[in-house]
């Protein structure tokens, strides 16, 4: 679970977790929403129970790691030589630096990913991410289920890692100049409520009777007259007529 301190850290810096929303494959929250929170606008994310699992079994999984690769790890955060706003906070890595593990401890269906060998995209990001940082000579996804786990080799993608650091740059300037990236499909909520339909009544009538006074204004010189003439395009369900 991350302390207060570790959140003040990371309000003006870039980390692995974040790589996923950047890129646009995070399926929780979008670059908005990251930029919201780095600025104090929205609430850090609560631990579910999801996220309590992972921090609860991680221990455990770092040493069944250890005991299926002979090679011992331990959980450390690294700043990118040369880009100062770039982080990466690693599950496991050597004390020589040259291998690092991104640990999971998900439910079912990304276990059996793993098995065949699949990372999910959202995860892959921050591998990619953590590769950059530590340039590492091995890279590992491990899947771990309470009982036994998966061990998954990751390769370094230069054409991702390109994207990665262009839109990654992008978005730290959003965050210094205070210019929000822009909005995506998951920052908008879809609303079918009598409250809702009642506001996007006002709204449409209001546009129509702007759009009168612009063109007809000198006809219809009170807003009460252009009301009358516009009232009958609603009918009295609240939508607009036909």
């Amino acid at each position: 679970m991350l302390t207060k301190q570790d959140l003040e850290y990371r309000r003006n810096k870039i980390g692995a977790s974040d790589s996923g929303s950047i890129m646009g494959v995070n399926p929780w929250m979008s670059p908005l929403m990251l930029w919201e929170q780095k600025l104090g606008l929205r609430e850090p994310c609560q631990e579910n129970s999801a996220m309590k699992r992972g921090n609860d079994l991680e221990d455990a999984a770092r040493d069944h790691f250890t005991q299926l690769t002979g090679i011992k790890v331990k959980p450390r955060r690294i700043e990118h030589q040369t880009i100062p706003y770039m982080f990466a906070t690693y599950d496991g890595i050597s004390d020589c630096g040259e291998c690092i593990v991104e640990i999971k401890c998900p439910g079912e269906k990304t276990f059996n990913m793993a098995l065949s060998g699949e990372i999910p995209e959202y995860y892959m990001s921050q591998i990619q991410h953590q590769i950059e940082v530590a340039k590492p000579k091995e890279s590992y996804y491990f899947c771990f289920n309470g009982t036994s786990g998966v061990v998954v080799e990751v390769k370094s993608n230069k054409t991702y890692i390109e994207e990665l650091l262009k839109k990654e740059a992008q978005f730290y300037r959003c965050i210094v100049e205070l210019y929000p990236p822009e909005a995506t499909i998951k920052d908008y909520k879809i609303r079918d409520d009598l409250e809702w339909e009642e506001c996007a009544l006002k709204y449409t009538k209001t546009n129509r009777i702007e759009w009168w006074v612009k063109f007809y204004g000198s006809r219809y010189h009170t807003i009460e007259r252009i009301e009358k003439r516009i009232d009958p395009l609603f009918d009295s369900s609240g939508s607009q007529g036909t």
